[in-house]
């Protein structure tokens, strides 16, 4: 009598691991496991004090381009949506050719919500939708 499994009853835990291993390393390999350190964000929310309102305007780091096409969103965290643009974007329409702004008023000491922006690698086939927390001292005059 022959008390071997077949192959396809193999226990789940073998499979489950194999799988985990082959995610960890896709990940390493393609560099999905992004650092949390906050001076390698691909881009930088920078507040500005202006008399009654603040004005918002978001930086790409180097090699890095905002797309236009889907434009930058904060969602405050009153539920407002503040929209940032820019009157200048690239010939194909594609990219911001300087830093969408926006303007805004603001009752309290700090800014919190979520930002969601598009950015884009130069040389790179796709962009990459960001979803980013936000929670910055309101500068004050």
């Amino acid at each position: 009598m022959n008390l071997r499994r077949p192959a396809r009853y193999r226990p789940v835990r073998a499979r489950w691991h194999s799988s985990a291993v082959s995610l960890f390393a896709a990940c390493l390999f393609l560099g999905a496991c992004a650092s949390t350190d906050p001076e390698s964000e691909p881009v930088s929310l920078i507040v500005t004090h202006g008399g009654e309102r603040y004005g918002l305007r978001l930086v790409a780091a180097g090699g890095v381009r905002i797309n236009a096409r889907l434009k930058p969103v904060l969602e405050l965290g009153d539920g407002a949506i503040v929209r940032l643009d820019s009157r200048s974007i690239t010939p194909d329409s594609a990219y911001f050719a300087e830093p969408p702004v926006a303007s805004i008023a603001v009752s309290g000491q700090r800014l919190t919500g979520t930002l969601r922006v598009s950015v884009c690698v130069e040389n790179a086939s796709y962009c990459q939708s960001l979803i980013l927390p936000v929670d910055q001292a309101l500068p004050r005059s």
